[in-house]
């Protein structure tokens, strides 16, 4: 029978790592590794040892099998130590169990002291997780953990539960901004905002968050009433709600720059996304809208008030912009009423109608009638404002953006006596704010931090386009992901989180040690995949990434218990009812031809049968004006125009202080229409096509080519008639045939697109007209004539003479040098959308 002695001890150390060490323990004293598994986590040694006692030798065969598990905090090793010629005494096999157990501890404490000092490899990578005492000694570890005591300025991060404390960054780094990124339902309302809104009661606070119907906001059900015992005054807006706060965005609007940026927060966040196109309708809608909003500043309005005065059309606003308080406005209306034409004004009317059709709504025009919150007492009290908007109705983007943009702009401009924060759940449903890349650096500046919780970064670029979205992600100094449920957000996130460098030693079966390096994700895509739901990743600027512990509901469960009091609702009076019930109806300018406009390139309106026939009246209207006398205010037309040194003499009547001539590129989009409608034969093709710079080389010389000739100008002082006035009752004008004379000589080459279009351009506009206004012409280029062909009732009806003196604006461009042809140019057909 063996002798034997048989204890446990406890190690520090990594499970991976007790093998290495037993291993060296055990040639401490001369024992043979016999056999390692580490699967099975065992290992057997033997040892011979020899004794001399007095005369006699004495031979010991010792045997040592070791197995360990883990336990909490490091590894439990069971030591057996047997001497099998039972020769030995129980004492000598306790005494080599002891020996060995004590170079085992030894050994732990000194590998863990080496990974403490010793650098770790990095061959390809050095990524990790923070340690508590990264925590600890980055300052995330709040002194006093109390919740009426902690610093209101510092973001709340979560628990720690290692440390047993809250985790908050310090103010110089919350000032940074934060991001938070998770899909629906993964817990960024409860693990972050929530915690956020109940813990640093001290700080105002602007909130916004998205509604799934018609029930109460969640943030606004579950915290309002806790920060309103706190001391809060608590404002609330919903635009589904009429117990909300009013605010009136126009009550911002300090000046001309702040009216005219929020004319192009509307305008952008009423054009549709990826649309191309001609940019004058959209700029000269906006440049319109900002005359009216500074309109009605100048006597404390709204913008239902504004969305009425376009129901009155060009026409009739004039005599009341003219009156306006505001002389900006009436200087930049009576600029675009005297030079744009009337196709233009109604075109620009109509869709700026469109844009502001929400406020035909009597519910959005009372709550935006005026402003209910005292601007001039906010910042001097503890206050938190609830934000939210439907996000079945993504028609209401562009008031929520507004009334975001509203408090933004508050934040910027007043100076607070409390801290104040933005807690920006669900951010993206709030449309497109203006420069919000370059705010967020002005309200740091400030210590006005900013909390965005955004699905993912696709969300983000979907609604800001690429550079802005890139901008709004990386600039936060915050950054939290939750668990993601698509590849490439996995992806992303690994990427950020880096690679690490794998130390694999193992030792082998025979007891010899082995070493290998390979570099790895710190975690992989698969891994984010399947991230355990009660934990999320935090980037902080001062230590390496974290594994948080979400909050839960029953975290603040008694602090969200109490929902907020109730609220009073908005009465609508009958004379918002009627005025909104007028504005949806079509105005009778608008019934006119040409009076309404479609561009579904940049606008998302309904589709009407005439869009291209109204194309074409455009083109007819802007290509027929005199260069020479009509110069186009720049600030209503500078993005479509091309600007040309004017050879006329005559001076504008634009109050603007510079203007444009008007080409015929200032409406290339609707040139191009006007090829694909009036169905050109090839030579006519040939000319439009050179005017919009679209013409192709031919692949031979040609029998003949244009030769452009001097223009005269028209004599000083002669002003173009004014075409006769539409009748509505006339029926639609048969096809109209214009001869004109063309060169079958070999001419010189036109030298550049600009004397073409000088050439071509009184062709175009006399046939286009002739189509338009329903009576078809003869135009001789050579006679510098307009010949009435008697097709149209129009024509027979008597107004021969009135029709040529409009019409006639031909002029003497080429001589009569050969054969005729006739340009057959026929109304377009309506098309099914």
């Amino acid at each position: 029978m063996s002798t034997q002695a048989r204890g446990k001890q406890f190690v520090e150390a990594p499970l991976e790592r007790v093998a290495e060490l037993l291993r060296t323990a055990l040639a401490r004293h001369n024992f043979r590794i016999e056999l390692v598994n580490d699967e099975l986590c065992e290992l057997a040694a033997s040892a011979t040892k020899t004794e001399r006692i007095r005369t006699t030798n004495w031979t010991y065969d010792y045997r040592v099998i070791c197995n360990w598990e883990p336990v909490e905090n490091g590894v439990e090793v069971n030591i057996e130590v047997n001497e099998l010629k039972n020769n030995g005494s129980t004492e000598k096999c306790s005494a080599i169990w002891k020996d060995i157990a004590s170079v085992l501890v030894e050994k732990a404490a000194s590998l863990k002291k080496l990974k403490e000092t010793r650098p770790p490899a990095s061959k390809y990578g050095s990524a990790r997780f923070a340690t508590a005492k990264d925590i600890e000694a980055a300052g995330l570890v709040e002194a006093n953990n109390q919740v009426n005591s902690r610093d209101a300025r510092r973001f709340v991060i979560g628990p720690n539960i290692e440390l047993g404390a809250m985790m908050t960054l310090p103010t110089e780094f919350t000032n940074m901004h934060s991001l938070v990124c998770g899909p629906t339902g993964c817990g960024k309302t409860t693990a972050l905002f929530i915690p956020n809104l109940i813990e640093r009661l001290g700080a105002s606070a602007i909130v916004t968050e998205a509604t799934a119907g018609s029930e109460m906001p969640d943030l606004f059900l579950k915290t309002s009433r806790y920060r309103q015992k706190a001391g809060h005054r608590i404002y609330y807006f919903n635009p589904d709600d009429m117990s909300s706060d009013r605010i009136n965005p126009i009550d911002t609007v300090r000046g001309v720059d702040d009216a005219q940026a929020l004319a192009r927060l509307i305008i952008d966040n009423t054009t549709g996304k990826n649309l191309g196109g001609d940019p004058f309708w959209p700029d000269s809608e906006r440049q319109l809208l900002s005359v009216l909003i500074a309109h009605a500043k100048s006597i404390n309005s709204h913008l239902g008030f504004v969305r009425e005065l376009l129901n009155e059309g060009p026409d009739n606003l004039t005599p009341i912009i003219a009156k306006s308080p505001s002389a900006w406005a009436k200087e930049q209306y009576r600029g675009f009423s005297n030079t744009a034409q009337e196709g233009v004004k109604r075109g620009v009317f109509s869709g700026l109608m469109t844009r502001l059709s929400l406020w035909t709504n009597p519910k959005i025009v009372a709550l935006t009638e005026k402003t209910d919150p005292d601007l001039a007492a906010l910042p001097d009290r503890l206050f938190t404002f609830y934000l939210a908007v439907p996000a079945h109705r993504p028609h209401m983007k562009p008031l929520a953006a507004m009334i975001f943009n509203y408090f933004l702009n508050l934040a910027q401009e007043k100076e607070f006596t409390h801290p104040l924060f933005l807690s920006l759940d669900e951010f993206t449903n709030f449309g497109v704010i203006n420069a919000i890349a370059s705010n967020l650096t002005i309200i740091r500046h400030r210590g006005i931090p900013a909390m965005i919780g955004v699905q993912d970064y696709i969300q983000l670029e979907e609604a800001y386009g690429r550079n802005d979205a890139q901008l709004l992600f990386n600039q936060p100094g915050f950054k939290a992901f939750y668990r993601p449920r698509d590849l490439k957000t996995a992806k992303q996130i690994s990427e950020m989180l880096g690679r690490q460098t794998i130390v694999e030693r193992k030792v082998t079966s025979s007891g010899q040690i082995t070493e290998h390096e390979r570099g790895r994700e710190l975690l992989d895509p698969s891994e984010l995949l399947a991230l355990d739901t009660g934990k999320y990743i935090a980037f902080t600027p001062v230590t390496p990434p974290i594994l948080v512990d979400k909050f839960t509901w029953r975290d603040y469960e008694e602090q969200t218990a109490e929902p907020p009091l109730p609220r009073l609702k908005i009465e609508i009076d009958d004379r918002v009812v009627k005025a909104c019930a007028e504005a949806r109806k079509e105005p009778d300018w608008a019934k006119k031809p040409g009076g309404q406009r479609e561009n579904s390139k940049n606008e998302n309106s309904k589709k009407d049968s005439s869009q291209k026939e109204e194309a074409a009246v455009s083109v007819a209207e802007e290509v027929a004006a005199e260069k020479e006398t009509s110069k186009i205010d720049e600030d209503w037309l500078r993005h479509s125009a091309m600007e040309q040194p004017s050879t006329a003499s005559s001076t504008s009547t634009s109050p603007s202080a510079s203007s444009v001539e008007l080409v015929p590129e200032l409406l290339v989009v609707d040139h191009q229409e006007a090829v694909q409608l009036d169905g050109p034969d090839d030579e006519e093709k040939r000319l439009l096509e050179a005017i919009l710079g679209t013409a192709k080389a031919p692949a031979e010389p040609e029998v003949g080519t244009w030769e452009s000739k001097e223009v005269k100008a028209p004599e000083k002082g002669k002003q173009r008639p004014e075409p006769p006035k539409q009748i509505e009752a006339e029926p639609q004008p048969e096809p109209a045939i214009v001869e004109s004379v063309v060169s079958a000589e070999e001419l010189t080459p036109v030298k550049s697109q600009a004397e073409l279009a000088q050439f071509i351009e009184p062709v175009v506009a006399s046939s286009l007209e002739a189509v338009i206004e329903g009576e078809p012409k003869s135009v001789d280029i050579a006679s510098d004539s307009v010949v009435e062909t008697p097709v149209s009732s129009t024509a027979a009806q008597g107004e021969p003479e009135e029709l040529e003196e409009s019409y006639g604006r031909g002029r003497s461009i080429a001589k009569k040098r050969g054969r005729k042809r006739k340009i057959e140019i026929e109304d377009d057909p309506e098309e099914p959308d």
